[in-house]
């Protein structure tokens, strides 16, 4: 996907032919990883096109804090023993 600079009021919008083809594996996958990279870029689309609330930082902040509490109860487990080398 081509970067575009969120000053330049000119530069053109991906479609969303264009979006749906990049963003495409991401959902294919429908990993932990790929669902908050998808949802970061939704809102990134949606603040280029203008709105009067800033949703990026809002939804990177969200984004973050499920990652952090996945991590948080995933070292809560107990951990297995490791696997004994074959003989």
């Amino acid at each position: 996907m081509t970067l575009v600079n969120a000053n330049d009021t000119t530069a053109p919008l991906p479609s969303r032919k264009q979006l749906r083809s990049e963003l495409a594996p991401l959902v294919k996958r429908s990993t932990p990883l790929a669902i908050g990279l998808l949802l970061v870029d939704l809102a990134l689309v949606i603040d280029l096109r203008g709105t009067n609330l800033p949703l990026a930082p809002i939804v990177i902040t969200a984004v973050l804090a499920w990652y952090g509490w996945q991590f948080r109860r995933r070292a809560r487990q107990p951990h297995r023993p490791p696997v004994a080398a074959a003989a």
